[in-house]
């Protein structure tokens, strides 16, 4: 499990690898988010979900909470790469399109940002 922070422009990208069942991966990766979104000089974060095996409710909560945060702070928040069996589970929790922007490229999410 790794979650890393890289700068692409004025876009912060958050690399989120392995497994987010609830535990200290899953702490990590919220607040990774929330020190983002709380800086002010911030106005673009990209989440990106290539590596990420499995998520269960708790982390999805985290998402949740930080994309209202963000919306909250005028910060576009995206997500990408959502393999389809977790993009099953967002179905599942109904967090899919109307409460996330999701791309399934990453990198025209970083296209997408970089223009707004």
């Amino acid at each position: 499990m790794s979650v890393r922070v890289e700068e692409r422009d004025d876009v912060a990208c958050v690399i989120a690898e392995g497994m987010f069942t609830g535990g200290t991966e899953t702490i990590q990766l919220q607040a990774t988010l929330a020190d983002l979104i709380d800086d002010p000089r911030r106005r673009k974060v990209l989440l990106n979900l290539t590596g990420t095996r499995l998520m269960l409710s708790v982390a999805i909560g985290a998402l949740v909470a930080a994309n209202a945060r963000a919306r909250e702070r005028e910060i576009l928040f995206y997500v990408c790469g959502v393999r389809p069996a977790l993009k099953k589970v967002f179905d599942t929790f109904q967090i899919g399109a109307h409460v996330l922007t999701s791309f399934d490229s990453c990198d025209e999410a970083f296209e997408a940002l970089r223009r707004a």
